[in-house]
């Protein structure tokens, strides 16, 4: 008998770990993982004993971690930090939507001297965003080609 998957995952809110807590009321977690605008987590829970109200969430800046358990290596993954947003209440459900917390990234520092040759724009930025493990955003459909530029620090 093949044995049944069944998911894990881990809910921090405001640094405390909530898990065992709400787990039994847990219906549903929708995480989505956009690569162009915010993530978003919604969780459904079972509120037919009225146990949720409002106040058991209280401020829409709620921190919410989500960590969601990797079923190969079984170790949990980090998937977020989000703001706590919406939060809805009908007849037996609680729904709480949440957005991804923005991190500020800075490029790194180092100074670097080099020339790109017979290059476009779009390959520079791309190229200047992994070396800083950040994702190029490019919101033009412009070919804008560049024979040659320089990067002086």
């Amino acid at each position: 008998m093949e044995k049944i998957i069944q998911p894990d995952f881990k809910l921090i809110f405001e640094g405390k770990d909530i898990t065992k807590d709400i787990k039994p009321y847990i219906l549903q977690i929708t995480y989505t993982d956009n690569s162009t605008q915010l993530d978003t987590l919604e969780i459904i829970l079972d509120n037919t004993s009225k146990i949720f109200t409002t106040s058991s969430f209280p401020t829409p800046d709620l921190h919410i971690k989500l960590y969601i358990k990797d079923l190969k290596s079984e170790e949990f993954i980090y998937c977020g930090d989000f703001k706590r947003g919406t939060l809805r209440r009908k007849l037996y459900l609680v729904s709480l939507n949440a957005t991804s917390v923005v991190k500020k990234q800075s490029i790194k520092t180092t100074k670097k001297n080099r020339a790109f040759k017979n290059t476009n724009l779009k390959q520079i930025v791309s190229q200047i965003a992994v070396e800083n493990s950040l994702v190029p955003i490019i919101k033009t459909n412009e070919e804008v080609n560049i024979k040659e530029i320089l990067q002086q620090n």
